[in-house]
């Protein structure tokens, strides 16, 4: 049977049914064009995954390297007349910022959240010690005023780790 439908003098062609004007039927029986179009889609597919397992790297190096830096700045706090600290700190934070820089907008707001609740538990814990000292003396100022000012600072790297996230992604959306 034909497609094609002679009315009168006109030619009707109805073509394969289900088919498209200007698509062409296809049908690859070859091995070696199946296997090169596979080859390229698995190569584009481990591109893709290879960019993001770097991107992945990353944001954990940054992550890293920003605990780090807590550590130090922790550290730093504690004891601000040994000049040691303060090296290993601003030496540290150089280190963080330039991991942070290799980010994109929206993963600097992840690893600023996540190195802001890191600074949060660290702060949180050295005031948990210190709550347990005021407990035993609790007419002890100097204690109180350390005590405070440790949980005013955690209270400032949580609000900071909380807004990092929104901040990055706004950003993210304006571009």
């Amino acid at each position: 049977m034909s497609d094609y439908i002679f009315v009168g003098d006109e030619l009707y062609h109805y073509g394969v049914p289900g088919m498209r004007w200007g698509h062409r039927k296809t049908s690859y029986k070859s091995t070696g064009i199946r296997s090169a179009i596979a080859r390229r889609s698995n190569k584009k597919v481990d591109e893709g995954f290879k960019k993001w397992n770097d991107n992945v790297k990353k944001r954990d190096d940054a992550i890293n390297l920003g605990k780090t830096r807590n550590a130090a700045k922790l550290a730093y706090e504690s004891n601000k007349s040994d000049k040691n600290l303060k090296s290993a700190y601003k030496t540290a934070d150089k280190e963080y910022k330039k991991a942070l820089s290799k980010n994109t907008t929206y993963r600097k707001g992840v690893v600023r959240q996540e190195v802001g609740r890191d600074a949060s538990r660290k702060y949180l814990s050295e005031a948990k010690k210190i709550k347990k000292q005021l407990d035993a003396n609790p007419g002890d100022r100097q204690l109180q005023k350390k005590y405070n000012d440790l949980m005013s600072k955690h209270d400032v790297e949580r609000a900071n780790a909380r807004r990092a996230v929104e901040v990055g992604t706004k950003r993210s959306q304006k571009k």
